[in-house]
């Protein structure tokens, strides 16, 4: 290996250099657009977990009565 590289450690560092700019590119350019494309599949499509909860919400709102109270504030 020393005979490949005679400055062992200057070779790790340009080694460690370079995968540190790779890790920012990636950041910078790859993780925006995937957030991105997210987003707009968020947006395209419905999302059921909050219908869900918007149902059970209003279930819980016919159960409780047209007032609004709860079973706790009558003890």
């Amino acid at each position: 290996m020393r005979q490949l590289f005679p400055h062992y450690l200057v070779f790790l560092m340009a080694l460690a250099s370079a995968a540190l700019v790779a890790m920012i590119l990636v950041y910078v350019f790859i993780m925006p657009s995937k957030m991105v494309y997210s987003w707009q599949q968020a947006v395209r499509r419905p999302q059921p977990n909050y219908n869900l909860l918007m149902e059970v919400h209003k279930e819980l709102t016919e159960l409780r009565g047209r007032d609004g109270r709860d079973a706790r504030s009558e003890v």
